[in-house]
């Protein structure tokens, strides 16, 4: 892993290793000056901003990428790499800051002039650009007369101002992987719902078309031992009030075999590589998940990656403790390479024997308790016996109706 990924906030000498021995991998090589420029474009796309303003009757250029202060580590190296700019905390977020003309010019156009922007934001650059060339042209950001009116007209057709997207005007070549990891990097989310791990891409309508280019259902399936493991293939939801695109994968063994494979081979920038090592810990392929010990992982690192690592999240949480000796078990079921998931999930439920399920309402157990099925304990807690909730909800430490907790064995 990345060094800088690291910063003393992980002990990548626990988890890193066990990753690589699980999925036999090599440590990725440190991204190449080219590599890394492509990451950047791809970064950038996710969480840059290109802002030209006026102060006075002077013409104002800034460039922009805004992360929370816990992620600073990234825009400093990014900030030394470019040798540009400055690095600054605002309250809860950290902010990598360039306004000089000449230092934008010389430095970072070049690099996504080499490595497009692929989201509507190229639209903003392409703004950027020429007013960045004309303020070089004339040697002044002083503005009077008809160019006020001129350089007004654009301010007010960029970022949120925009009315009209030219998409034909964004390049369509072939998305790189730097860039790809970079964009999964600001816009991706490895997590757990319900203790079923997903990966998500997000990203607002107006950048439909590149969600529709980022074919990862193209990825060969790495692994290799599954002999018929699923492509790729996301579940597609738009919000409605805010106009976010969401591609969501959930199939374990495509997650598995394919995307985590494929990510395992690049060199994460940012702190996300920290979420991505934990999910890749618990994707439940080979069936540790299904034993008591595998179980409680899972539970413990869903409720620590991601925005619950953050610094102000308010949540007491503490690293979770990986036991090597979960790893070396030997299970009462086998993955081979015939089988799905959903097979292996099969299989060791018959191992578990009869369903137990001890229920409590703020933390007191509940008359009836231990319940023998889903359906009774729905009844129980006044559900449609039909419902999908306990299940959902059951030994994943979270409160239903804000009351009622469930687990397959008794809490202390």
């Amino acid at each position: 892993m990345n060094e800088d990924i690291v910063h003393g906030k992980i002990n990548e000498f626990t988890i890193y290793p066990i990753v690589l021995q699980l999925y036999k991998k090599n440590n990725p090589s440190k991204l190449s000056n080219l590599e890394f420029n492509a990451w950047l474009s791809g970064f950038i796309d996710a969480e840059g901003n290109f802002q030209v303003y006026f102060n006075r009757q002077y013409l104002q250029v800034a460039f922009r990428l805004t992360l929370h202060k816990d992620d600073i580590a990234v825009l400093i190296k990014i900030q030394e790499y470019l040798k540009i700019g400055n690095v600054r905390e605002y309250g809860n977020s950290c902010v990598f800051i360039v306004r000089n003309v000449d230092d934008l010019l010389n430095h970072l156009i070049p690099i996504l002039d080499a490595n497009p922007l692929r989201t509507v934001k190229y639209l903003d650059y392409l703004d950027f650009k020429l007013i960045l060339n004309l303020i070089s042209n004339i040697k002044s950001t002083a503005v009077e007369g008809k160019n006020y009116k001129f350089y007004k007209s654009i301010i007010k057709g960029m970022n949120t101002g925009r009315k009209s997207y030219n998409i034909e005007l964004i390049p369509l070549t072939i998305i790189n992987k730097y860039w790809l990891l970079g964009f999964i990097e600001g816009e991706g989310t490895f997590g757990f719902k319900n203790l079923v791990p997903y990966f998500q891409l997000a990203q607002h309508l107006r950048s439909s078309h590149l969600m529709d280019n980022i074919l990862l259902i193209n990825l060969p399936n790495l692994f290799g031992f599954t002999l018929k493991s699923p492509k790729l293939k996301p579940s597609i939801t738009i919000n409605k009030n805010t106009k976010v695109l969401v591609h969501s994968y959930n199939n374990i063994d495509s997650l598995h075999d394919t995307l985590a494979y494929f990510l395992l081979d690049l060199s994460f920038q940012t702190r996300k590589g920290i979420d991505f090592l934990y999910w890749c810990l618990v994707l439940h392929k080979y069936g540790y998940f299904y034993l008591d010990q595998g179980r409680k992982l899972t539970v413990d690192i869903a409720n620590y990656i991601n925005t619950s690592r953050y610094s102000n999240s308010g949540k007491i949480i503490t690293e979770p403790i990986i036991d090597l000796n979960l790893f070396k078990k030997i299970l009462p079921v086998v993955l081979t390479s015939d089988m799905s998931h959903l097979n292996l999930a099969q299989a060791f439920a018959k191992f578990k024997g009869p369903l137990i399920i001890w229920v409590y309402d703020n933390k007191t157990l509940i008359k009836g308790s231990p319940f023998n099925s889903y359906a009774d304990v729905c009844e129980a807690i006044g559900l449609n016996r039909k419902s999908g909730t306990v299940k959902r909800y059951i030994d994943t430490v979270k409160l239903y109706n804000s009351r009622y907790s469930f687990f397959s064995s008794p809490q202390k």
